[in-house]
């Protein structure tokens, strides 16, 4: 059911990915903008009818925990075995027929919000992502709270964030109008920083 890319180039041992055990927690003043800082995509002044979407009643929404932010939750992927946190006002819903991941509910029909893991294989282990350069223009390491290295990838209306952890890669995937993307970077960041793995695996 997830958003495949169309493969244009291969970016091909970009990064090696690593975990520090002894990452700190990050008191950075992004963060501590969320502590004040409103969602926007809630309380925008220019919310139209056809701007509002309505959920499918037959789809499973994701079971919640608090997160350490009032304004997020945690949500979990036990197939997959990944959490992450998403504002409170947000929904995971599961759309999947392989219980991979979640589309993110935000309320608005022009945000196409995915998070999905699948398994890494001889195939595709060296490859962290296939990228059309005319959706996502640039490319960048993004260090992950607990101090894994994977990729973020930008675009215009379009942001990815690419995890490696083990023998899985959780994949956050970002369609939405340009404004709409800039009043919520600090929030669709830190749902990609929150990306762990519920259990420790064997490597």
């Amino acid at each position: 059911m997830y958003y495949k890319i169309i493969p244009l180039f291969c970016i091909s041992a970009f990064v090696v990915m690593t975990a520090c055990n002894n990452h700190p927690d990050k008191t950075t003043a992004s963060q501590q903008k969320i502590q004040t800082t409103a969602i926007s995509v809630d309380t925008s002044e220019n919310v139209d009818a056809d701007t509002v979407l309505s959920l499918d009643r037959d789809n499973q929404e994701a079971v919640y925990k608090p997160a350490k932010a009032k304004e997020f939750k945690t949500a979990y992927n036990q197939s997959f075995n990944f959490s992450f946190e998403l504002p409170t006002l947000w929904r995971a819903i599961d759309e999947s027929t392989i219980g991979d991941g979640y589309y993110i509910f935000t309320g608005k029909k022009f945000t196409d919000i995915r998070i999905y893991g699948e398994r890494i294989t001889p195939d595709n282990e060296r490859v962290l992502a296939e990228v059309d350069s005319t959706v996502f223009n640039k490319i960048e390491t993004f260090v992950f709270n607990d101090g894994i290295k994977g990729l973020k990838l930008s675009g215009r209306q379009y942001r990815m964030f690419v995890k490696d952890a083990g023998k899985i890669r959780v994949s956050l995937y970002i369609k939405a109008r340009k404004r709409w993307l800039d009043q919520n970077e600090i929030y669709l960041e830190h749902m990609a920083f929150s990306i762990k793995p519920i259990r420790s695996t064997k490597k």
